[in-house]
């Protein structure tokens, strides 16, 4: 009970007890409850349905024990030693076994697993050391026999409860968490052209995340948040917009077409969407990028100098829409054009293979526009790929001016996620740029 004193009476000294107000007991039970059904709404509902899903929980980990016995096998004993921890200590104190039992079934309100059951698990632990504690007193008693075994026990609850926690901790350290497309063109490397170090971006729902913004040794605004899901935004969006409205950060990563639990983002998001367009310039064929106004002159010189000269840069609805359209393993497409000189070099696409997560490979021929005959062929495969930015590939042929050629674009094979995505024109036609050598 200390802890949570002390707690209360830190939020009051430091201004936060109307945000405490707000955060545990105002969304939760006049915004939230309109997103997941109504939970949270009726404080007797709460009473018998939380004890109900832990039970339908724990079946389902029963039925999948033969499937996936992990992590459910855990699950189960967690429920397990809790019940026979607050059966003895029911023991010496019914009152206090119920009131410690309770407490960690209540703590799973959100659910029992992931980190929505962090409470959970948490009382659940506490539990679970107050009676180990209890236990070692008791095996005092037996000398060095007793001390062996409540030393064995203690170990045994130590690793059931780290267990989980370990394998997930060691996951996250060895492998890498974060993993940041840094091939040229991508979303995160135009990032990178655009900002400074330290520099604040609000980081909404694009593909670059607040993680990656900050792994960009970048700071990601602390609106972000509070205008990313419905409940959010319908809560705190009045408030964090004046805040966007005083930072106005030079970048904003943002996908009006993003949906979140159903919801569109620019349909429940109508003001911040308004004020993204008239205040922002939007990077075509990115899937979220904006820039400010006033730094737009500064964008463009450094996209430039980098080589973007090919990027059209326009607002809102008057940037070419670009369609995608999904292709699979063994399917070809097709592009024709005539030829400005006499040598090809490469060809450069508007593709996407989900950050390489399909991993396609593709076999480009080029071809005779009359005979159909073969002049050149080249291979390009998802490393090389950009997202949604033209991707070149190297395709040597000796071409005669002003004569029409055809590229087939065969995917070879997926080795990854079953499809990928080329972009069309909205006349029909494959976005494709030819680079051509001039001069001898």
């Amino acid at each position: 009970m200390i802890p949570f004193l002390l707690l209360g009476f830190w939020y009051v000294l430091s201004g936060n007890a109307g945000n405490f107000y707000e955060g545990a007991y105002e969304i939760v039970t006049k915004v939230y409850t309109r997103y997941i059904g109504g939970l949270g709404s009726d404080p007797i509902r709460v009473i018998w349905e939380t004890p109900v899903q832990l039970g339908i929980f724990l079946l389902k980990q029963i039925r999948n024990l033969g499937k996936a016995p992990w992590p459910g096998l855990l699950y189960l004993l967690y429920a397990l030693a809790l019940l026979l921890f607050a059966a003895v200590l029911g023991r010496k104190s019914p009152a206090a076994g119920t009131a410690a039992l309770l407490a960690a079934v209540y703590g799973g309100l959100r659910g029992f697993d992931g980190f929505h059951a962090m409470a959970y698990h948490a009382l659940t632990a506490a539990a679970l050391s107050l009676g180990l504690g209890w236990m070692m007193q008791k095996a005092e008693a037996y000398g060095r026999k007793g001390k062996l075994i409540s030393g064995l026990a203690a170990c045994g609850m130590a690793a059931l409860l780290l267990l989980n926690f370990v394998i997930w901790a060691g996951y996250n350290l060895l492998y890498p968490q974060i993993l940041l497309d840094r091939t040229p063109r991508s979303e995160e490397q135009i990032l990178s052209l655009l900002t400074e170090p330290n520099e604040e971006v609000f980081a909404c729902n694009a593909p670059v995340n607040s993680l990656d913004v900050m792994d960009l040794e970048l700071i990601p605004s602390d609106a972000c948040g509070a205008i990313s899901y419905p409940y959010f935004y319908e809560m705190w969006g009045n408030r964090q917009m004046e805040s966007i409205r005083e930072g106005r950060p030079h970048v904003l990563l943002y996908n009006p077409e993003e949906t979140i639990w159903g919801y569109v983002f620019r349909e429940y998001a109508q003001d911040f969407d308004a004020y993204s367009r008239e205040n922002y310039t939007r990077l075509p064929q990115t899937e979220g990028i904006w820039v400010s106004g006033e730094f737009l002159p500064e964008a463009l010189r450094r996209l430039e100098e980098a080589g973007y000269g090919d990027r059209v840069i326009s607002n809102g609805d008057d940037q070419p829409a670009l369609r995608p359209v999904k292709y699979y393993a063994g399917q070809t497409v097709e592009a024709r054009f005539t030829a400005a000189e006499e040598t090809l070099t490469a060809v450069r696409l508007t593709a996407a293979c989900y950050y390489r997560r399909s991993n396609p490979t593709l076999r480009l021929t080029l071809r005779d526009g009359e005979s159909g005959e073969p002049v050149g062929e080249g291979i390009m495969t998802g490393e090389g790929i950009a997202d949604n930015f033209f991707s070149r590939c190297p395709l040597k042929a000796a071409l005669t001016p002003g004569k029409q050629y055809t590229l087939e674009v065969l995917v070879e094979r997926i080795d990854g996620k079953g499809d990928m995505e080329f972009y069309f024109t909205p006349e029909g036609e494959l976005s494709l740029a030819e680079e051509y050598r001039t001069g001898s």
